[in-house]
């Protein structure tokens, strides 16, 4: 069986070589990748002796989807996954707690005005039309503040409704669980 975290990457594929209007490609992110490196030459012996600090730093400002290389990703993956197109074991996936505000904490929305128009922003951006839905379903009269009803926002629209339509989707074709681990360790302090 298979036990996925974060199944979000179904909409989230990176083609090889081909630019979109959101993303560049994983070729050209990758050149970027060996230039941060120093790899000016031997760009494949030199990225491989990299050691793994020099790689976390030079891809501080990265990030990374699923690349649909037509061979080992041969289509995108919600692709894939709505037509049965994958190892077909017992699928579990799921998401941690509030996983959004990794993400967006640093936006530190602050009022509920601010909520609402960052809220409409996404919304429009998304395409999502219910905004009246939209902004009862994150106020932060709901939450601890503004911030963390957003985080919660973006948890929901970039982890908990893809996994959601994953599970869906894989259960055509196989067994499926889900799961939202909430446990928060002692030590969590320590990264304050």
């Amino acid at each position: 069986s298979a036990l996925i975290q974060s199944a979000g990457c179904i909409f989230f594929n990176q083609s090889l070589s081909t630019q979109t209007a959101l993303q560049e490609p994983a070729e050209a992110q990758g050149q970027r990748l060996a230039q941060s490196l120093g790899c000016d030459s031997d760009v494949l012996s030199c990225m491989r002796s990299a050691s793994d600090s020099q790689v976390l730093q030079a891809l501080q400002e990265e990030s990374f989807q699923p690349n649909v290389d037509g061979f080992l990703i041969p289509s995108p993956i919600g692709t894939m996954m709505e037509n049965g197109d994958f190892n077909q074991v017992p699928i579990t996936a799921g998401v941690t707690a509030n996983e959004g505000s990794f993400f967006v904490r640093v936006m530190e929305i602050s009022s509920q005005a601010e909520l609402e128009s960052t809220l409409l922003e996404w919304a429009f951006f998304w395409g999502i039309t219910d905004t009246d839905r939209l902004l009862s379903l994150y106020h932060s009269d709901d939450y601890a503040d503004a911030q963390e009803a957003f985080d919660l926002f973006y948890g929901d629209l970039v982890f908990v409704c893809p996994t959601k339509y994953f599970l869906d989707s894989a259960s055509d074709y196989v067994d499926t669980g889900a799961y939202v681990h909430s446990h928060v360790p002692c030590w969590i302090d320590f990264y304050g």
